[in-house]
């Protein structure tokens, strides 16, 4: 079947108000099945259609927001959307070290480490 991008557009209008319209409306990718649209062709038609591109970004701006105020309120299970959300909206988790320096090394320590470094640059040249 040929889309013509009249048609593309008519579908791009579609997929926001499906997603608007109930909040069980969760997953675009429900839409497609539901029209016999393979999920790919959404990603072929973004990129085609700048219409779609941006029902789509809307869809899935739409998706991820349900899916955190759902893990928020217990309404959807937590465990679930973070696995969703890093999966398909780029979350990641996030460490960090804190690396503060309680005191500065004296000048005996500083010249010691330089000593073991020569040392094994010596040992390694041989």
């Amino acid at each position: 079947m040929k889309w013509t991008e009249e048609y593309v557009e008519e579908l791009a209008d579609d997929l926001v108000s499906w997603m608007e319209e109930d909040e069980s409306h969760l997953w675009y990718k429900d839409w497609a099945l539901k029209k016999h649209i393979h999920v790919q062709r959404l990603s072929e038609w973004a990129v085609k259609f700048p219409k779609f591109g941006e029902a789509l970004d809307q869809a899935k701006a739409i998706q991820e927001s349900r899916m955190t105020t759902g893990a928020l309120t217990q309404k959807l299970n937590p465990t679930m959307c973070i696995f969703l959300l890093k999966c398909n909206h780029g979350y990641i988790d996030r460490q960090t070290v804190d690396q503060t320096v309680t005191r500065k090394p004296d000048r005996s320590e500083l010249d010691a480490v330089l000593d073991r470094i020569n040392d094994r640059r010596d040992s390694s040249d041989s």
